[in-house]
């Protein structure tokens, strides 16, 4: 799992965690007392924009990102239909690895996408959607979630919102809206807490959260809540085989 070669690896994610989470979880205390991340106190300035500053760590982090979702993720698009529309534009996209897989299950030859994230992400995205042979179907757009997104028919925010508070979410959700017209999908894919006190991986993600970021794992009531104050309907929550769902929403 350590060979950079292997398939399965976890190279990336490995070395991303210990330079990154390990050590700010000496501050984890300060989160819990304050309730700001331990690691805004250990790097001096919010994880994401220590982690963004420098490219090397971006790409990284993009790496690292895409080995543990597609470990975890697996079997998760099993059977699964995009909506209609011919316009997929994923949110925060990282390596474009989310959407190949969405286009590569799809019955539409004419569905076109788009991966959209920051300037120092979007190169490991040109890499991927080269490899799959989709460079030509897909667009890759480099900008600010917080200030703009492309128009599209349907909206992919995989493993986004988690990493923001509610205030921050209902900015980047009120974006969308913004850009896209009523009756546009959005599709959330996050782990959904459940209720009661058994374990789940979503409590032990929330713990990460809490040492992290500003962010936190929600339930599929908080998410609704969350929708609905951005003026989006969840329609349905789709469960998977992994330990991530499928949120269905609708901007009315």
């Amino acid at each position: 799992m350590l060979s950079e070669e292997h398939p399965q690896s976890l190279y990336d994610f490995a070395c991303m965690w210990m330079e990154t989470h390990y050590l700010p979880f000496n501050e984890l205390l300060h989160g819990v007392r304050t309730g700001r991340p331990g690691a805004d106190k250990y790097f001096g300035q919010p994880f994401l924009s220590w982690m963004g500053a420098e490219p090397q760590r971006a790409a990284q982090f993009s790496r690292a990102m895409a080995e543990v979702t597609s470990s975890l993720r697996t079997g998760m698009f099993d059977g699964y239909q995009l909506p209609a529309g011919r316009m997929v534009a994923d949110i925060g996209g990282a390596d474009g690895s989310v959407l190949v897989e969405l286009l590569a299950r799809d019955d539409d030859p004419d569905r076109r996408g788009i991966v959209f994230d920051q300037p120092n992400i979007t190169p490991t995205a040109e890499e991927t959607l080269a490899a799959a042979g989709l460079a030509e179907r897909v667009d890759v757009v480099a900008g600010d979630f917080f200030a703009a997104v492309p128009t599209a028919d349907i909206y992919i925010l995989g493993y986004i919102l988690h990493d923001w508070n509610d205030e921050s979410s209902r900015r980047i959700l009120r974006t969308i809206a913004t850009a896209a017209a009523p009756g546009a999908r959005i599709l959330i894919v996050e782990g959904v807490v459940p209720s009661g006190d058994q374990p789940h991986l979503t409590k032990a993600i929330d713990l990460t959260m809490l040492g992290m970021v500003t962010g936190k794992e929600r339930s599929e009531q908080e998410y609704r809540e969350l929708l609905d104050s951005a003026g989006i309907t969840l329609d349905r929550v789709v469960a998977t085989p992994s330990p991530f769902s499928i949120l269905e929403a609708t901007l009315r």
